[in-house]
C-alpha cells in the first residue's frame, strides 16, 4: 500500500508538553529545534491519524560514555496499550542526531494518542521530531476513520435557500406590481390613423374638378326662310 509521512516538529502546537520541558535546538536537528527535559515523570501527547508513528530524538555525551544515567530512559503508550521503554546510548563518542527512539506497529486509520514520558530522574531526554504515516489508498478493511463532514456545508445550504427565496420574493412582487398598474389605466379608445381615414373634402373637390366637359354640338346655321 502507498502511503504518505508526515513531519510534525517538536515544537508544533499539535504536542502537548508537561511543565518540566524546554525548548532547545542545533543545526543538525530537524528545524532546529528539540525539546529536552531530565525530569522523572516529564511527559508529552500527541494525538494523530494515521496507520504509524516514530519519535525521533538526539543523543548525547554530555555524562560521558560511563555515565549512564543521562542515557535517554523513555516508556511510550500509544492508545492505553502496554508501555514499551527505550533506553538510548550513543553509538560513537559524539553526539548523534535524529535517532529513532520509538516506532509503532501497524495501526488502523483513526484517531490515535501517544504519550511519552522520561523514566528516570536526571535521563537526559531530547526530542526532535515525528513521522506519521497516512496512506494514499484505502480499502474496505483499513478504512476506519470517516473524516468530519466539512463546516463550510452547514454554512452554503442556508445562503442558496436564502437567495432563492429572495428571488421569489421579487419576481412576485414584480408582477403584482404590474398587474396593479395594468388594472388602474383604462382602456385606450381605438383610434384609426390619419392615413386610414376617407378625405371627403379632397374626394370632392376632385370629382367637381375632374367632371367631363359637356359635349359641344355643330350648329348647322339656319336656311333663310324668307
Amino acid at each position: 500500500m502507498i502511503s504518505r509521512y508526515f513531519i510534525i516538529d517538536d515544537a508544533d502546537g499539535q504536542i502537548n508538553y508537561s511543565p518540566s520541558w524546554r525548548q532547545n535546538g542545533c543545526s543538525s536537528e530537524y528545524q532546529n529545534t528539540t525539546h529536552s527535559t531530565k525530569a522523572q515523570g516529564a511527559f508529552f501527547t500527541l494525538n494523530f491519524v494515521g496507520t504509524s508513528v516514530k519519535v525521533y530524538g538526539s543523543l548525547t555525551h554530555q555524562g560521558g560514555d560511563n555515565d549512564r544515567s543521562m542515557f535517554p530512559n523513555t516508556t511510550y503508550v500509544l492508545d492505553d496499550r502496554s508501555p514499551v521503554n527505550f533506553f538510548g546510548k550513543p553509538p560513537s563518542t559524539s553526539d548523534t542526531y535524529q535517532q529513532v527512539f520509538y516506532s509503532s506497529p501497524p495501526l488502523p486509520y483513526t484517531n490515535h494518542t501517544l504519550v511519552g514520558t522520561c523514566a528516570d530522574e536526571g535521563s537526559l531526554v531530547w526530542i526532535d521530531y515525528f513521522v506519521v504515516e497516512v496512506p494514499l489508498q484505502l480499502d474496505s478493511t483499513s478504512l476506519a476513520y470517516s473524516p468530519p463532514t466539512p463546516k463550510t456545508v452547514g454554512v452554503t445550504v442556508p445562503a442558496v435557500l436564502g437567495t432563492l427565496l429572495l428571488l421569489s420574493t421579487t419576481l412576485v412582487l414584480y408582477l403584482w406590481c404590474r398587474l396593479r398598474q395594468s388594472a388602474a389605466q383604462p382602456p385606450r379608445p381605438f383610434e384609426v390613423p390619419p392615413a386610414q381615414c376617407p378625405r371627403n373634402l379632397d374626394v370632392l373637390y376632385c370629382a367637381e374638378n375632374h367632371k367631363p366637359a359637356p359635349p359641344s354640338y355643330y350648329a348647322r346655321p339656319q336656311a333663310d326662310l324668307s
